[in-house]
């Protein structure tokens, strides 16, 4: 018993390290034409690859939630927000309130039992709807959220939308799909593993997410075939 718990302790001292040291990477060296959050808003910022992990930082946990980028300059020079600086994100916001629903309804759990990061981990310049560059999404794919698959081995990871769940397909050497197929077929795809993680995309919660996800019966149908997918690998 004693020898079990301290391999445990071990093993989740080893995620952490690893973890840290992802983190440090983002932070020392911002790709060009990006920023790290620090350099914007200090108080934003933490000791995570994104400061969404700031609630959601389950090392352990069976689900992991990869939106596509945290914020934006022009968003991070608003008027400071304390529930943003503390929880990594602002719980008003009508897209978390979607997710969290989401999450309850589908898996039965709140935001903090996952792991919640963001695939694109450095800042863009301008407005949050400004794209980010394809290349850079799988350039940090690569260097990032694979890593971060490898070391905390959800069962799960559910990708908010198309383009992260294909930054992320592509930069483990899968092909990209197209994302309206994708989707009517969203309980018949064939199971994508990354690092022996199971890989789901869904439409982003946010407005025209789920204004999209309509033409193929609404996020609530996404959600319900991810869930089944984990319960399906939890035997």
């Amino acid at each position: 018993m004693a020898v079990a718990a301290m391999k445990s302790r071990k093993a989740m001292k080893d995620k952490a390290n690893r973890l840290a040291a992802l983190a440090a990477k983002r932070h020392a060296s911002p790709y060009d034409g990006y920023s790290n959050v620090c350099q914007i808003e200090p108080r934003y910022d933490g000791p995570y690859v994104s400061p969404w992990s700031k609630s959601a930082h389950n090392e352990d946990a069976d689900v992991m939630i990869i939106g596509q980028d945290w914020s934006s300059e022009d968003r991070l020079k608003l008027p400071f927000n304390q529930n943003i600086a503390y929880l990594g994100h602002d719980p008003n916001f009508k897209t978390n309130i979607s997710l969290f629903r989401l999450l309850g309804c589908h898996f039965n759990i709140d935001f903090e039992q996952t792991y919640a990061t963001n695939l694109f981990v450095f800042i863009k310049t301008g407005k949050t709807s400004k794209p980010i560059p394809t290349k850079d999404m799988r350039r940090s794919a690569r260097e990032f959220t694979i890593p971060m698959l490898e070391i905390i081995r959800p069962k799960i990871a559910i990708c908010l939308g198309n383009y992260t769940l294909n930054a992320l397909r592509f930069a483990a050497g899968y092909r990209s799909v197209k994302w309206s197929s994708y989707l009517d077929n969203i309980s018949s795809n064939p199971i994508c593993q990354i690092a022996g993680v199971a890989i789901v995309g869904v439409s982003h919660p946010g407005h025209y997410g789920t204004i999209s996800a309509k033409a193929y019966g609404g996020l609530d149908v996404q959600w319900a075939a991810a869930a089944a997918l984990l319960r399906k690998l939890r035997g």
